[in-house]
């Protein structure tokens, strides 16, 4: 609090407005003017409100939102790190990744921000909280070390997958290799692997990386 200004709470309901902030980090401010005025008996402004936050060492920041690996994915992750462990980096550069993602669009203020300290930014309680399931599209992509592949927005059935391979593989191979050789990554997903997808791969010569 600032110098010289008259404290509303006592040490000990601090230390209350500490922990209570501590187990609800997605609360709103509102929600702990009203939850203070409850529990204390008195009125908190927005601002104060704000300002006890930020002397319990927390602010109001942007939640990040991330999937959780489950341990399948956290051990087949290891295993394909250490499966590589002893390429070089031309041969990594030799690599061009491709992957879909969802991106979804959010209405409302809904786990937008979290009340979190400086070192809390990666801490899965202080993540986005996900309470329905938003509008969404998605996108393929490929990278390399040398830039960026083609965007193409798709579907994930095996036949679309396809489809997507043969409108932007081509392109992104000659503009970021032009005839040099690459590898052709892919994730394990079903459309990924499907028979008829390999054939496709085979047919086009295609280098998947193991």
């Amino acid at each position: 609090m600032a110098p010289g200004r008259k404290l509303t709470l006592t040490d000990w309901e601090v230390r209350l407005f500490r922990r209570h902030i501590r187990k609800n980090l997605h609360m709103a401010v509102a929600a702990l003017v009203i939850w203070a005025k409850q529990s204390f008996g008195k009125a908190i402004s927005v601002a104060s409100t704000c300002r006890y936050i930020k002397s319990c060492s927390y602010a109001f920041d942007k939640a990040r939102r991330k999937p959780f690996p489950t341990s399948s994915n956290k051990r087949l992750r290891v295993a394909l790190s250490k499966s590589h462990l002893s390429w070089t980096s031309s041969q990594f550069k030799k690599v061009l990744c491709t992957n879909e993602s969802i991106f979804e669009v959010s209405y409302g203020n809904i786990g937008r921000k979290v009340i979190r300290k400086k070192d809390e930014a990666n801490d899965p309680s202080c993540y986005k909280r996900v309470v329905h399931k938003a509008s969404s599209v998605i996108v393929w992509g490929c990278l390399a070390v040398n830039g960026v592949g083609n965007l193409h927005f798709c579907t994930i059935k095996t036949p679309d997958y396809i489809r997507v391979l043969e409108v932007n593989l081509r392109p992104s191979v000659q503009r970021l290799f032009g005839r040099k050789r690459y590898l052709f990554q892919q994730d394990n997903a079903r459309p990924h692997t499907a028979k008829i997808t390999n054939t496709w791969l085979r047919a086009k010569h295609a280098p998947v990386s193991e």
